[in-house]
């Protein structure tokens, strides 16, 4: 159970990461001409939607921690005896 909390800060810290580094790269970028800023501004919206969609990931991991908590809890905490 430790490792999987350990999975979800590390998750949540390399997202915010990439965020960060993304968004001041793609800020520090000077278009030159118009089709250069319409691939920045393409660049920052499908970031954007990646970034977003990364929220859902962490989600979705945690939930699946607390799922797996609550099955080993009627358990027992005992492995599946295989049959």
């Amino acid at each position: 159970m430790e490792a999987g909390i350990i999975g979800v800060v590390t998750l949540i810290v390399v997202i915010a990461v990439g965020a960060l580094v993304t968004y001041q790269i793609l800020g520090s970028l000077e278009p030159s001409s118009p089709e250069e800023n319409q691939v920045l501004q393409n660049l920052r919206s499908k970031g954007s939607t990646a970034f977003n969609l990364m929220g859902v990931l962490v989600i979705v991991l945690v939930a699946v921690l607390i799922i797996g908590a609550v099955i080993g809890a009627f358990r027992g905490g005992q492995p599946p005896v295989p049959q």
